[in-house]
Parts: structure tokens; sequence; C-alpha cells
């Protein structure tokens, strides 16, 4: 089975160098038919799907029966805060300024808003600020929606020019929009950091610009191209991806794609180190890492594919956005990057001289001879580490709230805490409740009044307003507002439950209740969200378990592998616990990380291990010991592992730039995983455990056989003399 695989590896790698001319074309007419015919991904992108529930979550029932009952019902909130700027109460005259504000604006005919009230009511009780509220047409996060939120701002700014008087913009609707534009904000600072990195690392690691520049280019190929494919898929299979794939488009193809072509560069130099003509060192270099690259793609595209099994909406679209451009990006590595190698030759490593020699007595060749004579001892404080910090996950708990996320200068942020002085939190984001007679006879008034004072008695309700009756009046709508932060975890708790229980319970009879807006919404989240994972963790353990006994052919192995794996990814997320929730005191992990970081963490670090233990197997089968050959291939993999992992890391680090709390979690957390799979699983862990385990780590198969020696081949007498004895 191996020697086929080797076989057609080595076949690919004599075609792409016999043609590289051709490879590259073939690339650059598929760049050109991406951008001419195939949609981009940046017009697949639909905010909706940043959470979309299930058809059958509570909020999902009630957006239908509302769509039915009230078809110009508006689709989203937002609420205008207007304070003094020298702080003090409002006069008589700021309430009649912000009333002909709020006048002017509802006249404006904004496109998308539907009307924009203020009241007596409205005011707060110690007179500091009043409240104007918005109806919107469409869903928060519909564009037309974002553009009215943003048009009013601006004339709001214009009608208060000059007077005492300021506004800020928070709720459902304009926090929204404030999301929105921090994730485009937060995709060029993320994609100019993950370029700027991948550069820097290459300079050092090779002392040449074209060795740096040659995963620039060849990863920004396969964006346009597997970017053009994802979008053609998402538009053939009628979904679109959430607001933040985009972003993680480009840390995932600049970062494994970085991974990848280093895991060839690194074998690439060693073959020319040992005196190979340059054509002959690639096409055996490409023989040796295809298999592994190959495999551990596939554990990525897998991984990323349970993601369609999650009931939410972005996990969904997210998994196979993923999948392809990953898939692509190993075509491309087998493909593409090996014809630019293959043009280049040694002006790959341009100007620089010291890769033709390998220092002696690295850090790597130490490590090495360490972890083959004392495996048991390195292999048991890894796994201690692992477990200490896993410990940190004790307690844990995920946040659900969009307001918290944003940058705490975004306007929708600073609004709502100014209004967290004056008025109940709830005012956000309402509760809606709707009340639905079985048949056709329209609702009897007293029952109405008897609902309502049943759902403000639910302990958690500040207020819940007059009854609004559809037009064939078979359907009431309460508008509930909390007492409480809306998307905190105690008001999903109190709107799934007491809340939803009193509207179901004190129906009257010949009724039924429908509970929805935002909380409810989240609360759908919650849920949705909790089923994911049981579902998502087990499949993606069987689907990558498979994998890796298919590269292996051995049950201990695949099965060590897969615990350490584990191992790795309950410490990172115990650390990440510990980070945020513990020593930051924030309410929890936003609830996308424990299932983002899952996928990465796991994925990612399987494909080192895979990397290591194909290497170890190749020593094996080249005639040394257990311990011989995972001190061999610690030496020689451990620079490429921990370079990949660098690049890796210091990619999905990028995200903690954007300013944005999941993306600030999400890079923290998989950065971390990753560095800690590199260099301590990976280069010591699963060593260790692979020469303590000796010859049943490949139970019940072997090895192999000692790989033939390659075939004849040009070798340069002076780069050979000078590398003799010496590795990577």
């Amino acid at each position: 089975m191996t020697a086929s695989r080797t076989t057609f590896f080595e076949r690919l790698g004599r075609g792409v160098v016999a043609h590289p001319w051709r490879v590259v074309g073939g690339w650059l007419a598929l760049v050109v038919v991406a951008i001419a015919v195939l949609p981009a991904l940046a017009t697949r992108v639909d905010p909706n799907t940043s959470g979309t529930l299930p058809s059958t979550a509570e909020a999902s029932k009630a957006t239908r029966l509302a769509q039915d009952a009230f078809p110009g019902r508006p689709q989203s909130t937002g609420v205008i805060v207007f304070t003094r700027h020298d702080g003090a109460a409002l006069t008589e005259d700021d309430n009649k300024q912000v009333a002909a504000v709020v006048g002017n604006l509802k006249a404006a005919g904004v496109a998308g808003v539907q009307t924009v009230t203020t009241s007596e009511r409205l005011i707060a009780p110690n007179h500091k600020s009043q409240l104007g509220q918005i109806a919107f047409a469409e869903n928060a996060n519909d564009k037309k929606t974002v553009d009215a939120v943003k048009a009013l701002r601006s004339k709001t700014v214009t009608l208060l020019g000059g007077s005492p008087l300021s506004a800020g913009y928070s709720g459902e609707a304009p926090v929204a929009a404030d999301n929105t534009d921090a994730i485009a904000a937060a995709a060029g600072i993320v994609a100019g950091a993950t370029v700027g990195l991948i550069v820097i690392l290459q300079l050092l690691i090779f002392r040449s610009p074209v060795a740096a520049f040659v995963p620039v280019i060849a990863v920004g190929i396969v964006q346009v191209v597997g970017g053009g494919l994802a979008g053609a898929v998402s538009a053939l299979a009628g979904y679109k991806v959430a607001s933040f794939a985009p972003i993680l488009v480009i840390v995932v193809l600049f970062g494994v794609g970085t991974d990848y072509i280093l895991f060839l560069l690194f074998r690439y130099r060693e073959r020319l180190r040992d005196g190979e003509d340059p054509k002959e060192a690639l096409v055996h270099a490409l023989a040796r890492v295809g298999e592994a690259v190959t495999s551990a793609a596939g554990v990525v595209i897998v991984a990323f594919c349970t993601l369609l099994v999650s009931p939410l909406g972005s996990f969904r679209t997210l998994g196979p956005t993923l999948a392809v451009v990953v898939a692509t990006m190993l075509a491309a590595g087998l493909t593409l990057v090996p014809a630019i190698i293959a043009l280049l030759g040694e002006k790959l490593f341009w100007p620089s001289k010291a890769w033709r020699t390998a220092r002696p007595g690295t850090n790597a060749a130490r490590l090495g001879r360490l972890t083959a004579r004392r495996p048991g001892l390195l292999a048991s404080g890894c796994a201690l580490l692992f477990g200490v910090l896993a410990l940190g996950a004790i307690g844990f708990s995920l946040d659900y709230d969009p307001v918290g996320q944003l940058p705490q200068d975004k306007e929708s942020a600073t609004s709502y805490n100014r209004m967290l002085q004056d008025f109940p939190p709830g005012n956000l984001a309402p509760v809606v409740v709707f009340l639905t007679h079985d048949g056709a006879a329209p609702l009897d008034a007293a029952g109405e009044q008897a609902f309502g004072a049943a759902l403000k008695a639910v302990d958690g309700v500040a207020n819940v307003g007059p009854a609004v009756a559809s037009a064939d009046g078979g359907t009431a709508q309460f508008t509930v507002i909390l007492n409480q932060d809306p998307y905190s975890k105690a008001a999903l708790s109190l709107v799934s439950g007491p809340l939803e229980t009193a509207a179901h319970t004190k129906a009257p009879a010949g009724t039924h209740a429908s509970v929805g807006g935002p909380s409810s919404a989240y609360a759908g989240i919650r849920d949705a969200n909790s089923d994911g994972l049981k579902f998502a963790l087990p499949i993606a353990a069987v689907l990558i378990g498979i994998i890796l006994a298919l590269l292996l052919r051995g049950v201990i192995g695949t099965g060590l592998l897969i615990g350490v794996v584990f191992l790795g990814f309950a410490g990172v997320f115990g650390a990440s616990v510990l980070l945020f929730q513990h020593a930051q005191g924030k309410p929890g992990l936003q609830f996308v990380i424990p299932l983002v970081m899952y996928v990465f963490v796991v994925a990612i670090g399987t494909d080192y291990n895979i990397l290591m233990i194909s290497r170890i197997r190749d020593e094996i089968r080249s005639g040394a010991t257990a311990r011989e050959a995972v001190g061999a291939a610690v030496t020689r993999t451990a620079p490429a592992v921990a370079a990949a992992g660098l690049v890796l890391a210091g990619s999905f680090a990028a995200l903690m730039l954007a300013g944005i709390g999941f993306l600030t979690e999400m890079g923290f957390a998989v950065s971390l995983g990753i560095a800690l799979c590199a260099f301590v699983m990976a280069i010591v862990l699963v060593p260790g455990l692979a020469a303590v385990a000796g010859d049943r780590f490949w139970w019940p198969s072997r090895p192999g056989a000692p790989v033939p020696p390659a075939p004849p081949m040009h070798a340069r007498p002076v780069a050979a003399a000078e590398s003799a004895g010496e590795r990577a």
C-alpha cells in the first residue's frame, strides 16, 4: 500500500518537474476563470447566518408566527439614547428638542426604517436621558438595516449640531451594524498582519527573500481559486456563509498553506545537502512528504466537514467553505508549489549560502538524543503539563453576549453602557410574546389582560407593554422588558425557562403562545450549540482515527495519537478558560470558541503528529531501531514542525489584533493550541511515546521493509562533501 502511494507521489513529482511552466500556467488559467466566472466568497456572505437557528427552536416558531400574523411587523429594533453633554438632567426644552429630532428622523423616510418614536414614558426616572425607539423593516443583519443605521446616525449628528444634547445608537440593529463594521475592518488588519508575519518568519528561517515570498504568492493564487470554488459550492448548494468566514479563510490558507510548503522546503533542502541534483531532490522530497501532507490535509478537511452536523447555520456553512479551500491548497501544495520550486532551483535560497550545510550540535539534535535516551520521562512531563492546564476548565461557561464582544469604543457599546445607568437593561432587546387563538375567533380582551399580567408576574420581568392585535384579531403581541442584560446567562435562562413556561401554561383556553426576540433566539443558539458539540466532537474523533489508522496501519499507535491530541485540546481549553473567565472575570468563553478550537487544535495537532510519525517510520524502514529512529526523526523534523508551528500560531494570533471579543479569544486559544501541539506534543510527547512503545506502536502491522536506495542521480560533489553526516 505504501509502495503504491510513494510511487504515485514520485510520479506526480516527476511530471511536475518535467513540465513546471505548464503547471504554473494551468494555475494562472484557474485564477482567470475564478475571477471571471466563479462567485467570489465575499459575495456569498450573509451576516444573518451568524447564528441561524434550527426550525424547531422556540424563537424560530415565533418568527414564523409573526410573519403570518403581522406581515408588516418590524423585523428588528434599535434605541437612541439622548443625553446632555454636561451630564445634567434633561430640561423641558431638551425634551422638546428630542421630540423634534425624533420627528425629523421619522419624516426623513430613511429606507428600511418603519418608524421612529419617543414619549414621556421613555424619559428616565432621574431625567438624565431619554430614549427614542426605532423599528426596522428587515432583519438586524440585513444590509438595508445596516445602511439605515448609518443614515440615521449621520442625520442625528446634523440635527443635534450646536445643541447641548448628544445621542448614541444601540439595541439589536445598531449592535449588528457595529459588529459588521468591526469584522470588515478586522479582515484587513488580520490579512496584513498574517502576510507580514509569514514573510518575516520565512526570512528568519531561510534568510532568503525568494523563499519568503513563495508561500505568499502560492497562497495568494490559492485564495483566489479556492475562494471562487468555495463561492461556487455555496451558490450551487444554496447557502451563504457567516460574516467571519472570510477572515478564517485568510488565516487558514496562509497558515496551513505555509505549513505544507515548509514541510516540502525542509525536506527539499535536506536532499540538496545530501548532494542530489535539484530536480531529483525535489522529486524525492515530494515522494517522501506527499503522503504525510495529503494525510494531514485529509484530517483537516474531515474535521471541517464534521461542522456540517451542527444545528447552527454559521458552523454548517463554515465547514464546507474551509474544507474546499484546504483541498485547493493541498492540490497546489502537490503541484503549483513544486513547479515554482522546480523553476527556481537553488535560486530559491538566494542570496544565502548557509542552506548548503547544517549546523552540527543544534538544539534539535540535542533534543533528539535526549528523547531517544529518556522518552518515558519526557512523555510523562508533557502529559502532566497538559493535564494541569486542563484543570483550568473546571467551572467553565459560555457567553452569548453580542455587545460584550464589540470593541468597547463602538457607539452601540458605549450607548448601551450609558442606558444601563438610567433604564432597565432589557430595553436593549425586548422579548416578544405572541398569543394566538387556535380557532377563527378573535382573542378575548379579558384573557389578553390576564395573560399580560401573568407575564409581568414572572420574576425578572420589568414591564409588559399593552397587547397589539393582528389585523384579523386572532393574534396579540406583547412586548416584555427584562430587568437584566437580555444577553446574559441569567436572561437566557429566564426567557427559556420561567417566562416561556408562564407563556405556555398561562395561555387562555383555546390559545397558544410563542416566545421570540433576541433573548429567545440566543437561548435557542445556546441549546443548538450544546447539541452540536455533542455530535461534532465524537464524529471528528472517529473520522480522524480512521485516517490515522489508514496511515499507520496500527491500532496502538492510532489510539495513542488520538489520546494525546484530545489531551492537548483539554489543556488548551483549560488554559483559555483560566485566562478569559477566571483571570479576566468574563462571563465565559464566547460560544463559538469550543467547537472552532476543537476543530483547529485537534486537526492541526494531528497534522504535526503525522509529519513526525511518518519520519519515524521512514527511519525505521531505513534500518534504525525504534529509539534510533525517534532520535533521527526529532533531529531532522523538529525544525520543520517548529517553523510550521510558529507560522500557523502567528497567523491565528493575528486575530487578536481585530479588537473583537470572539476573534481575540479564538486567536489566543488556537495559537496557543498550535504552539503546544507543535513544540510539546509533536516534537516531544509523540516521539517519546513511539520510543517507549517500540515495535508495539505499529501493532498489528510493522513499519515495513527498508526503503530501497534511491535511483542513481547526479550528485554535486562540493555540496555532498560539505554536508557529509549532517542533517537539517
